[in-house]
């Protein structure tokens, strides 16, 4: 199943474990990292939010996981050959290496919007907590004259 000379090229290997074979799976270079496989949560959900491969619930929880093909192809190696150095596996390395900078620049871009909004909202917060400190402040001020207006006049 892993080996695209057999069964065709492909992205990643997308799969949901019970618990009782994770293990299997991890020792088989399947993997359950949380970060990378919620890039394929989509691919088990449909757009109604149901599961596409269901729960068994005589199996109970179940874990996704995926495996990532090597760039050469062949898994294992093809014995006796230099897959690795055919021109094709080198350009599609850096073809992976290109859209892996792209999507960590866009990454980038994206937090570094996040956080300038962030401290223009605290920047806008601080000026209005200020005028409201001064409004505050005027209140206390007036309303202590006015005390002061009160026992005089009685």
């Amino acid at each position: 199943m892993k080996r695209p000379s057999q069964v065709g090229p492909y992205d990643a290997l997308v799969i949901q474990s019970d618990l009782c074979s994770t293990e299997f799976f991890r020792k088989n270079d399947f993997s359950d990292d949380i970060i990378l496989n919620s890039r394929f949560r989509e691919s088990v959900i449909d757009d109604n939010g149901k599961e596409l491969l269901p729960r068994n619930l005589a199996f109970g929880r179940r874990e996704l996981m995926c495996y990532l093909p090597p760039f050469d192809g062949h898994y294992p190696p093809m014995p006796g050959t230099n897959e690795w150095n055919r021109t094709e596996v080198l350009s599609a390395i850096e073809d992976e290496v290109e859209k892996w900078r792209h999507k960590s620049l866009e990454a980038y871009q994206s937090q570094w919007t996040c956080i300038t909004r962030l401290q223009q909202e605290v920047v806008k917060l601080r000026s209005l907590l200020k005028r409201q400190e001064y409004g505050i402040h005027k209140l206390r001020k007036e309303n202590l004259n006015l005390q002061k207006m009160l026992l005089q006049s009685e």
